[in-house]
């Protein structure tokens, strides 16, 4: 009888770790900060604009649910310090459907030779 509530309470904690490594997981977190959209040499965003990171570092800027989108930019971190990016590059388009390429992180931008993310706190 002592062994079944040992592992009852034992499977009742993995149960409660786990949801929380899952709700950990999939929390995002959207603050106003500082952002640069660079692409051949042309400055897209470079001020206050919205961020939105998720807990593997990926991370969006200039998306607003609130606001009128002008352009945004988004990058999906692949491994360490790799990522991909993609931007509407089109003023006001809805969809990231424009490649940056494979992204290097330096700090808090990622970039290569003809694009430059940035998010700042």
């Amino acid at each position: 009888m002592n062994y079944l509530n040992v592992l009852s309470k034992t499977l009742a904690a993995a149960i409660l770790m786990n949801n929380a490594v899952v709700l950990t997981v999939q929390a995002d977190q959207s603050f106003r900060g500082k952002c640069l959209l660079e692409v051949n040499h042309t400055k897209y965003l470079n001020g206050t604009c919205n961020i939105s990171m998720q807990s593997d570092g990926s991370f969006s800027i200039g998306t607003s649910e609130n606001e009128p989108v002008t352009y945004f930019a988004m990058v999906d971190v692949t491994g360490k310090n790799i990522a991909e990016g993609f931007w509407n590059a089109e003023k006001g388009g809805g969809h990231a459907h424009d490649s940056l390429g494979n992204l290097s992180r330096k700090g808090a931008c990622w970039q290569n030779q003809t694009a430059k993310v940035c998010a700042w706190k």
